[in-house]
């Protein structure tokens, strides 16, 4: 919406401006200013100094005496990003803001990355990138001089499989832009290599086929009946600028006089029914016809000399691990500058936080907790843009530091051993010193001590015969019903809710309620939120290896903070939403600790150690998701043997480092549709070839049963405590699913139960209604 006048200015702005308490005699020069899309006035330049000194946080200094709410300074948001993957992708295709942002932070810049590697922070990269011993990565860095790239290829060894299937993973992704960098890296590039020519050539490498190879001069393809082959030229070639002379066993190929190709062919061809011709500007293409049309060649021309796709692809990919280690640290670093916004969807109620950093007269604001600067962001309709607004709250002398506070209150009554933490985001002092915390926290509590449950293998039996109808009503899973369904479930008519005849009603777990001292707390709400669900299994069983228990920020930061401060040793965490209906924000992984303290200032976020050995499937990390019946009646709960399998999207190995702006290796994605009947079966077989050699009494059975005694224990409670909807006279049935990953001491660890969640196939639905009229099936085990 315009702001036309000063009026509709304010009855816009006013409820914003006055929430920020920013100064009401200021409003009209503000209003000025904006109307004329002007942010110099008054001049910026002429008021403060930017002082930088090493690698420290720059510091502002007043050039003049400033007098308190005399005036406001506009700043503009130079880079806004949602802190994850979307910004690193923004950095990666923005140079120009990537340089920008490095000379802020006083990082190396992306142009002379090498220059800037000292040989102890080069010799951490390879090491980091390659897994080598840390003598070898030190040799390659003194034998090649500081430049990482090579160093990183010198160390890369062949006989690591799992390295060379990274390495492989990673080629069939490589850009042509990370191809091209590898040629000229390598010394591979042709002359007059126009980019239609090195597109050809990138093509070619991409095929990875026999019967294709590329030179310093040409590359060629054999396609059967022809080969085809490609020449880079001068742009303003011409025609008759060119001289081919073809016989049926050589070829000469001259250009401006140049020769370009002078050989004898690798097989015979037709001379008179092969030709060429300028394809594009810069580019020749012959086509060869073949005498032998089932001989693959093996070489254009006998002797030629290929070059190594091996030696451009490692170094196109060393290349690439050095750069997301650049960027990466402009990524890690921008924590210590962001501030943050939400917005709100249309379709959501849920806050959408935005991450932005201010230029650099905003970012060179120092913290003090009684700061002479107050700064806000401050939206402006007429544009739909966000600026930032500092204005003096004090009286400043000139050469005085310029300050705001980096920590404003985000919860009611924050302590100060909180204000601590979030302040050492920006100063990475730690809190603790060894056993004597300085914060007054208890111990970390040991696993209580519970009776275990008794698992049950059922064997199949058919439901009973009747003549009448029996109708079940499936709720949320009536989607799963199919032909095959039906026809398995004889007598069995799937009903509508309200008919009163129906004898099995079918209920997720999320719209029914459990009830807690007395209390009654609807499931869905403890579902979704993450801090309920602890609270709710921690008060029925304590602390329990089998449940993966979270931290919940802000409110357990000084907690979070000693918990990390333990070990100075490499440690990453999974981060979540506490509940997505309120923060909208994709889970990540991370090791860095700034990161996870400012995520916390857009909405409460569960924080928990990932577990960064667990057992993958097919090169992917797995998530395991069983579904489950509770039979409140009778107290017991049917469990399927079963699971649905979610992957991670990207290929994970025990070498692989994780890029934790990416994450699509580290965290399972959503199930999507039915798996395939012998999906699991293959889990199975895998788990066992992986775990009975080690020992033969811990199989995939062991774990197994390690598992069904984690759910049941839940489901034991959930039966216990819960309050179903008034459905008449028929028999309940509560149906959840429960997912669940395994780490490398064969531990199952529940992170998530879902209140209506997914069946691996349609059939199970059939399985469920079996159970429910009395029927067994051996598929489930069911947990008394």
């Amino acid at each position: 919406m315009a702001c036309t006048n000063m009026d509709e200015f304010r009855k816009i702005h006013n409820h914003q401006l006055k929430s920020i308490g920013f100064p009401n005699e200021l409003v009209q020069n503000l209003y000025n200013q904006l109307a004329n899309d002007d942010t110099s006035s008054p001049k910026i330049i002429d008021t403060f100094q930017v002082k930088k000194s090493g690698n420290t946080r720059p510091l502002l200094l007043a050039k003049k005496s400033i007098k308190k709410e005399s005036c406001f300074f506009l700043l503009e948001h130079i880079w806004t990003n949602d802190g994850g993957s979307k910004a690193a992708e923004q950095l990666h295709k923005s140079p120009i803001l990537s340089t920008k942002l490095s000379q802020m932070f006083n990082l190396p810049d992306m142009g002379s990355i090498d220059e800037y590697y000292n040989y102890d922070t080069q010799k951490n990269t390879v090491i980091d990138v390659t897994g080598c011993a840390e003598d070898a990565a030190k040799k390659a860095c003194d034998e090649y001089k500081g430049q990482t790239v090579e160093s990183i290829i010198k160390c890369l060894d062949k006989d690591t499989p799992d390295l060379q299937n990274k390495i492989g993973t990673d080629i069939e992704n490589i850009t042509f832009e990370e191809f091209v960098s590898g040629l000229k890296t390598t010394g591979s590039m042709p002359e007059n290599a126009s980019e239609g020519f090195l597109r050809k050539m990138y093509d070619n490498f991409s095929r990875d086929k026999e019967g294709s190879a590329s030179t310093l001069n040409y590359n060629w393809e054999d396609e059967n009946d022809i080969v085809s082959v490609y020449i880079p030229i001068p742009l303003t070639a011409k025609k008759n600028n060119i001289k081919s002379a073809l016989t049926t066993n050589t070829w000469k190929l001259f250009v401006d006089g140049k020769e370009m190709l002078n050989g004898e062919l690798f097989a015979r061809v037709k001379a008179d029914d092969s030709y060429w011709a300028i394809e594009q500007p810069g580019v020749l293409c012959m086509t060869l016809e073949k005498v032998l049309t089932d001989e693959t060649w093996k070489a254009l021309l006998k002797g030629e000399e290929k070059l190594s796709a091996e030696a451009i692809i490692q170094t196109a990919w060393a290349k690439h691990q050095v750069e997301d280690i650049y960027y990466n640290g402009i990524l890690d670093t921008m924590w210590k500058y962001n501030q943050t916004y939400s917005l709100s969807s249309p379709d959501s109620k849920a806050r959408h936080p935005q991450w932005y950093i201010m230029e650099e007269i905003g970012s060179s604001l120092t913290h003090n907790n009684n700061p002479n600067f107050k700064c806000s962001p401050f939206f402006y309709s007429a544009l739909g843009r966000a600026y930032s607004i500092i204005w003096p709250i004090k009286d400043i002398k000139e050469g005085q530091m310029c300050t705001r506070n980096f920590i404003p209150q985000i919860i009611a009554n924050e302590t100060m051993d909180i204000c601590k933490v979030r302040l050492k985001t920006h100063t990475d002092i730690k809190l603790t010193d060894g056993n004597n915390n300085k914060f007054d926290t208890e111990k970390e509590e040991q696993p209580s001590e519970i009776e275990p449950v008794n698992v049950e293998k059922l064997s199949t039996k058919k439901i009973s015969k009747s003549d009448e109808e029996r109708l079940v009503w499936l709720g949320d899973y009536n989607g799963f019903v199919s032909d095959e369904v039906a026809k398995s479930l004889p007598n069995v008519t799937f009903a509508t809710e309200s008919d009163p005849k129906c004898v099995v009603k079918f209920i997720s777990l999320n719209k029914t309620s459990v009830s807690i001292e007395g209390e009654i707390l609807p499931c869905g709400e403890m579902l979704a939120n993450k801090d309920y669900l602890q609270n709710y299994i921690k008060l029925r069983y304590g602390n329990q290896p089998w449940f993966v228990s979270s931290f919940i920020l802000p409110n357990a930061l000084v907690e979070f903070n000693e918990k990390y401060e333990e070990t100075d040793l490499l440690q990453y965490w999974i981060v979540r939403p506490v509940d997505n209906r309120q923060l909208a924000l994709e889970n990540f992984v991370t090791s860095q600790f700034a990161r996870i303290v400012r995520v916390c200032e857009a909405g409460s976020i569960a924080v928990s150690q990932y577990i960064t050995d667990q057992i993958p499937f097919r090169d992917r990390l797995v998530t395991l998701s069983y579904p489950v019946m509770l039979c409140t009646d009778i107290k017991c709960a049917y469990i399927s043997k079963e699971p649905a399998l979610r992957f991670s999207k990207d290929e994970s190995y025990p070498t692989s480092f994780i890029d934790e702006y990416k994450n699509h290796s580290s965290v399972t994605q959503e199930f999507e549709g039915a798996q395939a009947a012998d999906l699991f079966s293959d889990y199975k077989v895998a788990m066992n070839k992986l775990l009975l050699p080690q020992d033969p009494d811990k199989g995939w059975s062991y774990v197994e049963e390690q598992i069904y005694q984690a759910i049941g224990q839940v489901s034991k409670a959930l039966a216990k405590d819960m309050r179903l909807p008034a459905t008449g006279d028929c028999k309940n049935y509560v149906m959840c699913n429960f997912d669940v990953i395994v780490d490398s001491s064969l531990q199952p660890k529940i992170i998530d139960i879902v209140g209506h969640g997914e069946l691996p196939r349609k059939l199970i639905i059939g399985d469920f209604v079996t159970l429910a009229l009395g029927g067994s099936k051996d598929s489930f085990v069911k947990v008394n």
